[in-house]
């Protein structure tokens, strides 16, 4: 099973549409999904994992982090280890909250000041 990003963030989701069930729901799959992307001659070989609370996927650079995050998604504590990222999420808000958030919360372009220099 080949899992690609949501269109809204972070969340991974199983590529074929058809094969997205209620217990591989993208927020909080029941069952584990696992993806293993062979590396070629300009990307390294990437592996990502979920499975209830849990996100981690392979990255191509040497870091460490720790971050309490909160967002239109939820609250969520992410971790960066070397060439590995790990996701956690401690309350993860509804669709419907981040549809929200989206369209009455976010700033949008003209709202912005304008500036003619």
């Amino acid at each position: 099973m080949k899992l690609v990003n949501a269109d809204y963030g972070i969340d991974m989701v199983t590529a074929d549409e058809r094969k997205r069930r209620w217990y591989r729901h993208h927020k909080f799959p029941l069952l584990p999904m696992y993806s293993y992307d062979y590396g070629d001659d300009w990307n390294a070989p990437s592996v990502q994992f979920s499975w209830l609370f849990l996100r981690m996927w392979t990255v191509s650079h040497f870091s460490f982090c720790a971050s309490i995050e909160f967002d239109s998604a939820g609250f969520r504590l992410a971790f960066s280890l070397p060439y590995l990222r790990i996701f956690i999420w401690l309350i993860p808000f509804p669709e419907i909250v981040q549809r929200f958030a989206m369209n009455r919360l976010y700033r949008h372009k003209f709202l912005l000041p304008d500036y003619d220099g």
